[in-house]
């Protein structure tokens, strides 16, 4: 029972940290496409 406790709380961590993972990807994705996203505006603006 112990062992297989300990391998669901290993799976869940393992999902935990692709998520996290993930979810930083996306961020960074955004932060990078944001100011992109500003200078096209600024340009627009002109």
């Amino acid at each position: 029972l112990g062992n297989t406790e300990r391998g669901i709380r290993r799976d869940q961590r393992r999902r935990m940290l692709a998520i996290a993972a993930a979810l930083e990807q996306v961020e960074r994705q955004r932060g990078a496409i944001a100011p992109r996203e500003r200078v096209v505006d600024q340009i627009l603006a002109q």
